[in-house]
């Protein structure tokens, strides 16, 4: 049996297989391909001195934005079409420079760019036959709006909420990357107190608050790469600024005075001052502003007294010169001898010595040793006794005249006119009736 094939309608089942495979593939193609988008370079680790606010600002150009489409049909066919960037919070374009181009020949036949602080817009029309369209985007140049922020990090976005027209496959709203900004410290600029000092503290003790002095950049960000750079410390007076007259006393530390930050600060870990009077302290270091710290009330401490020597003296004795023992003596302290200073060395945190004139021991008594110690604080110590006694009369009398009744009839004979040398402490005088003068020696005196 001979068969009869219908040509026609095996030409239309060929058809449609043919269209079937067709869609088919171009289906899956589209689906998988997309534009590749290659992020700008050179927006991160911008140096913060460079910020709108810095003392010398500058932008930065970045490299190019290439949209590049990985099959033909990745840019939409349409007229007037906008692609909408925009910068991240804390960011600026320059606005009005930047540049936009596209390959020749291609669906893309015509690009604009125009650029405002917050926004780059790109405005293209595409059409004719699909072709592989690439579009530039060059010259773009930023900045941050504020130095003093760190890390100040984002991307250049297509968002969601301002993204244009254009239809193209593969950009994915407030997630494709177009370029990636950041900013770091800038150079190291300044010292400045972070920590301050005690407002008040005692002469020879401890801070009970430490300064910390960090190095900064002109935004007051912390050079933490540096290790190297050192800090002197220095006392002024608290009416002076750094350079001024200096305090009187010595400013002692731990880390000793010129050692290197840690990576940007220097920490104390152990401060005192050595004289009591009102200070700042001024930090120095190479190449950048110095730093003054608040006033310091620097106290001295009230003294205490231990014990003297000698301890006792004698009426009528010698100039001799006193030594006070005792704790918080300074280099101010004034030995006083009955509330009144007299011209004193001083030895030691706990030893004094003090000269006593002779005119201190004319007077037999108990007199009170006190040191005293000047303000800031300061005050009046417990007082030690210096017993003076009286001297002891060992020179006998010498009568030089006296006169007598020529006659009397009793055994009491008054006597006028007496006289004698050295007759301190003499209660009385025995006559003997002699034709010589009479001898100290001789039986019966006293």
């Amino acid at each position: 049996m001979t068969r009869i094939i219908d040509k026609s309608l095996l030409f239309k089942a060929f058809a449609f297989l043919a269209v079937l495979f067709a869609t088919a593939f171009f289906s899956s193609h589209s689906a998988e391909a997309a534009v590749t988008v290659t992020a700008a370079t050179g927006g991160t680790n911008i140096s913060a001195d460079k910020a709108a606010n810095a003392v010398s600002p500058a932008w930065t150009t970045l490299g190019n934005i290439v949209i590049a489409e990985g099959l033909s049909a990745d840019f939409a066919k349409a007229t007037g079409q906008t692609l909408i960037l925009t910068i991240p919070s804390n960011w600026s374009f320059n606005a009005g420079v930047g540049s936009v181009t596209y390959a020749s020949g291609s669906n893309i036949t015509a690009a604009s760019i125009s650029i405002t602080s917050t926004t780059a817009t790109i405005s293209f029309d595409t059409g004719g036959t699909n072709k592989l369209d690439t579009l530039t985007i060059s010259g773009l140049q930023v900045r941050s709006n504020n130095g003093a922020l760190l890390p100040n990090s984002g991307n250049i976005l297509r968002t969601s909420a301002n993204p244009g027209t254009a239809v193209i496959n593969g950009i994915t709203n407030d997630v494709t990357n177009f370029g990636s900004l950041s900013q770091v410290v800038g150079v190291k600029n300044k010292l400045a107190f972070t920590t301050q000092p005690s407002s008040t503290a005692t002469l020879n003790t401890d801070f009970s608050i430490k300064p910390v002095i960090t190095l900064q950049d002109q935004f007051g960000n912390t050079i933490t790469s540096d290790n190297s750079s050192t800090i002197t410390r220095t006392a002024v007076l608290s009416t002076q600024t750094c350079g001024g007259t200096a305090g009187s006393g010595t400013l002692s530390s731990t880390p000793a005075n010129g050692a290197a930050v840690v990576a940007g600060v220097m920490t104390y870990t152990a401060m005192q001052y050595s004289y009591g009077e009102s200070i700042k302290i001024c930090a120095v270091s190479s190449g950048v502003t110095s730093a003054l710290s608040n006033v310091i009330t620097v106290s001295n401490p009230v003294p205490t007294t231990t014990s003297i020597s000698p301890s006792s003296k004698t009426v009528g004795d010698a100039q001799f010169t006193l030594t006070v023992n005792g704790t918080n003596f300074i280099s101010g302290s004034v030995v006083q001898f009955a509330g009144s200073s007299r011209t004193t060395t001083y030895i030691s945190s706990t030893q004094l010595t003090a000269t006593i004139p002779a005119t201190d021991l004319t007077t037999a008594g108990t007199f009170n040793i006190t040191v005293f110690n000047s303000t800031p604080g300061g005050g009046t110590s417990n007082a030690q006794v210096l017993t003076v006694s009286a001297a002891v009369d060992t020179t006998p009398p010498t009568v030089t005249a006296f006169s007598i009744p020529s006659t009397s009839s009793s055994l009491t004979v008054s006597i006028t006119t007496f006289t004698a040398t050295d007759n301190v402490g003499v209660t009385g005088y025995l006559l003997t009736e002699t034709s010589s003068t009479p001898l100290s020696s001789d039986s019966g005196w006293s």
